[in-house]
């Protein structure tokens, strides 16, 4: 009880809910940085969400196509106007957190993601940032920067690995167990 208090005291809005769909209608811009939105409502789109509690304003489009789709992706997150752009690699198929929550064997062929790109709203961010550790989601090494933006991207479903073309402007983060260079 005393945390409900204490939260309801320090925070001006505290929204403990995640909102999304699965519909492809593009989603309106709440304030992205330039271009973000055209990334964000995609054609490959096939759910997206925004969160996280107390506040939101990180917005995650999940998305399913190919190596073509994909580089046309990574090209137009190379010249968004950001601090840190973060591309992350992961083996394996994704799971759409929207389509999927509770990982159900079931429905994992309809909830199978090749990438997605998170955007937050940097009014948000900086809000979101003032929350007590415990609450918050943004991660220290960003507390001097803008909001990144990220893809995180899957190896093993649609895109044929290696004719992706990674644009030197983004920061890769391989975590693959079995890697070359995440360039190649």
């Amino acid at each position: 009880m005393l945390v409900i208090a204490y939260l309801g005291t320090t925070l001006p809005v505290a929204n403990a809910i995640i909102t999304g769909s699965e519909r492809k209608e593009p989603v309106t811009d709440p304030g992205w940085p330039r271009g973000a939105a055209d990334i964000f409502n995609s054609h490959s789109r096939i759910a997206w969400w925004e969160g996280p509690p107390f506040g939101g304003g990180q917005h995650t489009a999940e998305c399913r196509g190919d190596t073509t789709a994909f580089n046309e992706i990574l090209a137009k997150f190379a010249k968004l106007k950001v601090t840190t752009k973060r591309l992350v690699i992961h083996d394996g198929i994704g799971n759409s957190f929207w389509l999927n929550p509770n990982h159900r064997p079931e429905k994992h062929p309809t909830a199978k993601i090749d990438w997605s790109f998170t955007v937050w709203v940097p009014a948000k961010w900086e809000q979101i940032r003032k929350l007590p550790t415990e609450l918050n989601p943004t991660d220290t090494e960003d507390a001097t920067h803008d909001p990144p933006v990220t893809i995180v991207v899957y190896t093993g479903g649609s895109i044929r690995w290696s004719d992706v073309t990674i644009p030197k402007e983004v920061k890769v983060i391989d975590r693959r167990k079995a890697r070359s260079s995440p360039r190649d």
